[in-house]
């Protein structure tokens, strides 16, 4: 378990059934065996077969159209997040996980608010933040609802893109402000574990970052403009990979 017991936060009887819980939850993991036999298999309704076949219902319900699929996705990641939430008492442990799905919610609003396009992905609506609220500040300005660093984020983000014209830097500030949010919330939180799975994942979106840099041909000096500074492996680190095949 990722959570720690003190007076503030799990009871011993709330840590045990936090436990029981995952443990039973283990068993409905997808393993191994059953993704080959469903990638093997000869079309959509056979992959489907052998999830039922398997007692993995939940996730193949009869499919209307194939929109359904990212639906039946988003359910199952909400009752993951509710989970979260049930097992955790200390409400900072929940907010770090949904954090991730408002700043998706922003991505998804801004990139369509600059480019003057409807938005056509569906909104998160198990983030923090009600998307009602997150709409209200990206499309019409309306800011009373959202945190006050979130704002300064939305305005700057805009800022970039009315500037250079560069959605990859635009999105590059809404990462660097998502993970200037979340350790906010780490520090809070105080937990090693946490740290080290934070930091990690900056160190792998960084390696994404310089791929996607070098496929559109970004100059190897603008780099720090467009990677993150809290990951275990320096920026320099990045940039002195940056010319390699």
């Amino acid at each position: 378990m990722l959570k720690y017991i003190n007076e503030n936060t799990n009871t011993l009887d709330e840590y045990g059934y936090a436990c029981a819980r995952i443990r039973e939850l283990e068993k409905n993991l997808l393993n191994n065996e059953i993704i080959i036999k469903m990638i093997e298999s000869s079309g959509i309704d056979n992959s489907l077969k052998i999830l039922a076949e398997n007692d993995f219902s939940e996730y193949s319900p009869e499919f209307k159209n194939d929109f359904n699929f990212e639906q039946i996705l988003r359910e199952i990641l909400k009752k993951t997040i509710d989970v979260i939430t049930e097992i955790s008492p200390y409400p900072l442990l929940p907010q770090l996980f949904r954090l991730e799905y408002d700043f998706n919610n922003l991505k998804i609003l801004l990139k369509a608010n600059v480019l003057e396009t409807q938005y056509s992905y569906p909104l998160y609506d198990f983030g923090n933040i009600k998307t009602n609220d997150i709409k209200s500040a990206v499309l019409e300005g309306k800011y009373q609802s959202i945190p006050i660093k979130m704002e300064r984020i939305i305005r700057q983000s805009t800022s970039e893109f009315i500037k250079s014209n560069n959605l990859q830097l635009m999105e590059a500030i809404l990462d660097h402000g998502y993970y200037e949010m979340l350790f906010d919330i780490l520090e809070e939180i105080n937990h090693p574990f946490l740290y080290y799975f934070y930091k990690s994942s900056i160190d792998l979106l960084n390696f994404a970052i310089i791929c996607r840099c070098k496929i559109r041909n970004v100059k190897k000096s603008r780099l720090p403009d467009y990677l993150l500074k809290t990951g275990y492996l320096s920026i320099q680190k990045f940039i002195n990979i940056y010319g390699n095949s």
